[in-house]
């Protein structure tokens, strides 16, 4: 992924720590709160047409591979 923008640290370097969860889970975990923040309030002008961005997220892994524990982290900090 290349470098990871600062706000993605801030959360995962404090979090990660709290769960067995992999830091890759918790990146997109709040990378998708965050996604979710936007709402409509960010689209794109196309013609008189308003674009607004999805993102749709799945993490994969084995089962009882943490992704649960990544996930509710990322809702609790989202609200």
């Amino acid at each position: 992924m290349g470098q990871v923008p600062d706000f993605i640290a801030a959360y995962t370097e404090p979090t990660a720590p709290c769960t067995e969860s992999p830091v890759v889970y918790h990146d997109w975990a709040i990378i998708t709160a965050l996604w979710a923040m936007l709402s409509r309030n960010v689209w794109l002008q196309f013609g008189a047409e308003q674009i607004y961005p999805n993102l749709y997220t799945i993490l994969l892994g084995p089962a009882a591979g943490r992704k649960s524990s990544a996930i509710n982290f990322g809702i609790v900090t989202g609200k």
